[in-house]
């Protein structure tokens, strides 16, 4: 049974309502050891002398869309690290939100909510300077699995498949 537009919608809002809250309530944050890099290379896009190290070399190493995120965000809002982190929530609840939606659609309700915030709490456990629960790669994959399930087009209906793809 197909979920309606409107449903999906109020329930990838209601997903960005508790993402965002489990946000503010967890406002823990700290810059590990490669945010520096890409907080500096955001504020040398901003500055104009793009994807530079601060000896003036390229940074073939690393992409510009994590640090032209910051530059862009730091149009209009202060330069720091704190901007940071919220500008990179801003974006991971955009996930959840788009996740839950998707999923809603070609599921079931539980199952969007589910993978919406499974795309969310890892994140929320990375960012928020707690224990690494969720390594990078795993926060990766169940956002990645959740997308290829959708993408399959036959999500299996039952309480133990609707928890196995609201986990993916």
């Amino acid at each position: 049974m197909s979920v309606s537009h409107r449903h999906a919608l109020l329930l990838s809002l209601g997903v960005l309502a508790v993402g965002a809250t489990l946000y503010f309530l967890w406002d823990n944050w700290w810059v590990n050891w490669d945010g520096g890099f890409y907080l500096y290379l955001g504020q040398s896009l901003r500055r104009g002398e793009g994807l530079t190290l601060p000896d003036g070399s390229l940074a073939t190493f690393r992409g510009p869309g994590y640090p032209g995120l910051f530059a862009l965000g730091w149009t209009v809002l202060d330069v720091s690290a704190k901007t940071a982190i919220w500008l990179s929530r801003a974006v991971l609840l955009s996930t959840g939100v788009v996740v839950t939606y998707v999923v809603s659609r070609k599921g079931s309700l539980i199952a969007g909510a589910l993978a919406g915030l499974a795309a969310i709490v890892p994140a929320l456990v990375l960012e928020s300077g707690g224990w690494y629960f969720v390594p990078d790669g795993l926060a990766s994959a169940l956002i990645l699995g959740s997308i290829a399930v959708v993408l399959t087009e036959r999500i299996p209906s039952g309480v133990g498949s609707t928890l196995v793809v609201g986990v993916l």
